[in-house]
């Protein structure tokens, strides 16, 4: 379609060329089909578990080999918190107009929870400064001077700030925020030989100065704590990873001053910030999954499997594909490499490939090893929201293993729903990345993304209606074609803070 000058001006300021936005036109105007599932991952049957013995063998590998690797962690934290406090928003706006809270409603039901815990929060004594006279509020059950000083842009302004510098946890003589806790806890695993703690950062840039100074304050601790040497490096999701939005004909969505409105890719748009980092080993955790430092133990325990496990296939994989380059072994050696795939790798390999000849199969077999590898942490599910492990099928009959969100899935399809209802484990964003090759050049993870793996949503803007679309998620179509391990986690290891009140759980408070 004709762009103006101004459009295309645009366009380049963004960094978005004009091939890109017409492949995102073509996508609201075809639609994006739904995956495909086949089965769902199991135990057994694509989810690898453990038992206590092996798993401690795969902790001591970890614990061992560690130093050889430059190990990072990788934080997605862009972004302000507002969606955790949406039902506190709600509940203020009815009691300014006089109002009550109807019972049974999600607003009653999140202020009376709010209310009850209110002590028990890492942010308790800070609440309270902002209100004249705490316990007569209370008495009266007037709510309202609780939520003003937590939401109010002149106090706390809770419902702005990115959860990266909300206090989560309380201890004896501090509270921490979500960055020194993410800092804290990475000392137990991330920690390489020369006494250096690498940890990258999402952000968005109105936050960069205050993201500056816990950096410094950190620095410091870990120094003067810990004898470590603290790298954070941060980077913003780039413009050029925006997407165009449309009306509900398809067309592009102008303002009011007739310019086109873009919105945020979602965080597959990370995949770019990822794909900059020049780590090996980089594990890749949301800011907001934490525990109490009291109850850490599960979490470093299973980090650190996940990390064992990923060194083996490492080693494996690698020696693999050295032997591949060289082509010079036994027939024998191609089957083993086959049946490891299958067996310690869960690939379905296509019954075709048993009639390749010797260097069919070593092209086979170059092309399956030679990508970047995933191992992700997969807890059962207990009516956690999330997306879950599955098998999924393309158009020419191949199967994979995939992360799968519900919005990817046609559940008005029965059969697609009976797969779905079978799924007995869910994703909570546990993973452990290797990104370089076997030369130890780093892979372009743009080369191995599902392009059709975003998502449609109709969102509004300035009171009308909109198309927006989503970019492949940072772990589903964006890591489409990883190799890829599920391994069972347990639930004690997934603490997301998705509501204020999830800080009230068991797991982030003091044990």
């Amino acid at each position: 379609m004709a762009f103006s000058e101004k459009d295309l001006q645009d366009f380049n300021n963004r960094g978005i060329s004009v091939e890109t936005i017409e492949n995102q036109l073509e996508q609201f105007r075809n639609g994006i089909s739904f995956v495909q599932l086949y089965k769902a991952a199991t135990i057994d049957d694509g989810i690898f578990s453990y038992s206590q013995r092996e798993a401690e063998r795969l902790i001591r590998l970890y614990d061992e080999r560690k130093d050889d690797y430059d190990i990072q962690k990788f934080v997605p934290a862009s972004g302000a918190a507002s969606r955790m406090f949406k039902a506190l928003f709600s509940a203020r706006e009815i009691l300014q107009k006089n109002e009550k809270l109807l019972d049974g409603s999600k607003e009653k039901e999140a202020v009376d929870q709010f209310i009850a815990g209110l002590d028990k929060f890492a942010f308790y004594n800070e609440l309270l400064s902002y209100i004249e006279n705490p316990e007569q509020e209370l008495k009266k059950q007037n709510h309202l001077p609780f939520l003003n000083a937590l939401l109010d842009e002149n106090a706390m302004n809770y419902g702005a700030q990115p959860k990266a510098f909300l206090s989560f946890h309380q201890y004896e003589d501090q509270s921490r925020n979500a960055f020194e806790e993410q800092v804290r806890e990475s000392l137990h695993y991330a920690k390489v030989e020369d006494d250096v703690l690498r940890i990258h950062f999402t952000i968005s840039p109105e936050f960069e100065q205050t993201l500056k100074q816990e950096i410094e304050r950190m620095t410091y601790v870990m120094d003067q704590d810990f004898n470590t040497e603290l790298e954070i490096t941060y980077s913003f999701q780039s413009p050029s990873t925006d997407t165009i939005a449309v009306d509900m004909n398809n067309e592009p969505f102008r303002k009011e001053d007739g310019s086109i409105l873009f919105r945020p890719g979602g965080h597959g748009a990370l995949l770019q910030n990822l794909n900059d980092l020049n780590g090996e080993m980089v594990f890749l955790k949301n800011i907001d999954n934490l525990v109490h430092e009291s109850r850490i133990e599960d979490t470093i325990h299973n980090k650190k499997l996940l990390g064992g496990v990923l060194m083996e296939i490492v080693e494996k994989v690698h020696g693999n594909l050295e032997m591949l380059e060289d082509a010079n072994f036994p027939d024998e050696d191609l089957e083993d490499m086959l049946d490891y795939a299958r067996e310690k790798l869960a690939i379905e390999i296509p019954k075709y490939v048993e009639a390749f000849d010797k260097m069919e199969k070593i092209d086979y077999l170059y092309t399956l090893f030679n990508r970047p590898i995933r191992v992700c942490g997969m807890v059962k599910n207990e009516g956690e929201p999330g997306g879950g492990p599955f098998y999924v099928q393309d158009e020419s009959g191949y199967l994979s293993m995939q992360i799968v969100e519900g919005s990817q899935m046609d559940l008005s399809d029965p059969k697609q729903a009976d797969i779905q209802k079978n799924a007995t484990h869910f994703n909570p964003v546990d993973l452990v990345l290797y990104i370089k090759d076997v030369n130890w050049d780093n892979f372009d993870l743009n080369d191995f993304v599902d392009p059709d793996a975003g998502f449609i949503s109709e969102k509004s803007y300035a009171g009308r209606e909109l198309k927006a679309l989503e970019l492949p998620g940072l772990w589903n179509g964006a890591m489409s074609d990883w190799i890829t391990v599920f391994v069972e986690v347990p639930l004690s290891t997934f603490n997301p803070v998705k509501e204020l009140n999830d800080l009230l759980r068991e797991n982030h408070l003091e044990g």
